[in-house]
């Protein structure tokens, strides 16, 4: 009987561990995903420490229709954070840290955006133009939780084993 040949037509007994790699593409989704979404929580996380530590009236002084109100900036502290609570939750969740218990999980989900937006809000009392201002703060939290339950819900959604195609 004529030995079994795996790619590029070697024989199966050169390839040693492909049991392991078997294991490892039980979930090609979240192997994919897992290192994109915290890539993409690192960038974006970046991004708005970044902008948030640049000082006013370094930044252009672009005003739009629709944010030309008072306390409009909230919206964007909304936004920012929406995204670092939103693809930090979504990162642990397809990650090896998505083994870790529920309640363990949750606290990481609001604790760590929650000390960025903390640290990011006190850091602006060294930065020239602007200052921490408890309501940012709070756009912020209401952002992390916005983001934090969409990934939850997503994450339901798309992982659910009661799926159907």
């Amino acid at each position: 009987m004529p030995e079994e040949t795996g790619c590029l037509g070697h024989p199966m007994s050169e390839h040693k561990g492909s049991s392991t790699l078997q294991q490892n593409s039980a979930k090609p989704l979240e192997a994919v995903l897992a290192p994109m979404l915290g890539a993409g929580w690192f960038l974006w996380t970046t991004l708005v420490l970044t902008l948030n530590a640049t000082p006013a009236n370094s930044l252009p002084k672009t005003k739009f229709w629709f944010l030309d109100f008072p306390h409009s900036d909230k919206i964007i502290h909304f936004i920012m954070y929406f995204g670092v609570g939103g693809l930090f939750c979504a990162a642990v969740l397809v990650s090896t840290l998505g083994n870790l218990r529920l309640r363990t999980k949750k606290i990481l989900f609001v604790l760590v955006p929650l000390f960025i937006a903390a640290v990011d809000e006190l850091n602006q009392l060294n930065v020239p133009g602007r200052s921490a201002d408890p309501l940012d703060y709070l756009a912020d939290a209401i952002g992390i939780a916005a983001g934090v339950s969409s990934a939850l819900l997503l994450h339901g959604r798309v992982f659910s084993p009661q799926r159907t195609e």
